[in-house]
């Protein structure tokens, strides 16, 4: 009998797919490489909502929707842009000392540890989808892009031309 996931279990316990479904989609995913859950949705087998429902039950997670988030200045400045693009992952709140943060890959365990370590304090995650999270990076940090591309131009400026040809 072969072995299933937690999250396999929930989606055929929640009927989201069948077991044909789930054995067709993880020769797909044998085949490509992808995780499950995006096989799944490429298939048409399942909706991203219904990936994010799982997931969210799967970690004890919840899940946002970034669009219909207005999320203050003041969060967002508790996480630079490097760190969000490099993570993947935009401040959405802030309560009891505890920084909340969406993500589109929760079940990358390093991301929530490498934050907490990076940032010096507590952080929860929240799940979003991979374009919802982009385009908030785009949205929150545009201005701080801008500047870091005003601060290299002037860098550039400033070096000598010898060293910028290389």
């Amino acid at each position: 009998m072969e072995q299933r996931s937690f999250f396999e279990e929930a989606l055929l316990e929640m009927k989201m797919i069948t077991r044909d479904q789930l054995v067709e989609a993880k020769e797909e995913q044998h085949r490509t490489g992808k995780l499950l859950g995006q096989v799944l949705i490429d298939m048409d087998f399942v909706s991203e909502a219904n990936i994010l429902k799982v997931l969210g039950k799967q970690l004890g997670m919840e899940i946002v929707h970034l669009p219909e988030l207005e999320i203050i200045q003041e969060v967002i400045n508790k996480v630079n842009a490097s760190i969000a693009r490099l993570y993947g992952i935009v401040p959405i709140g802030y309560d009891e000392g505890v920084l909340v943060v969406a993500m589109a890959y929760p079940l990358n365990p390093n991301i929530l540890d490498d934050l907490r370590f990076v940032l010096g304090q507590a952080v929860k995650g929240a799940i979003s989808n991979e374009k919802d999270v982009e385009e908030a990076i785009k949205k929150y940090y545009k201005e701080q892009e801008e500047s870091i591309n005003d601060l290299l131009k002037e860098i550039e400026g400033q070096m000598p031309l010898d060293i910028i040809d290389i």
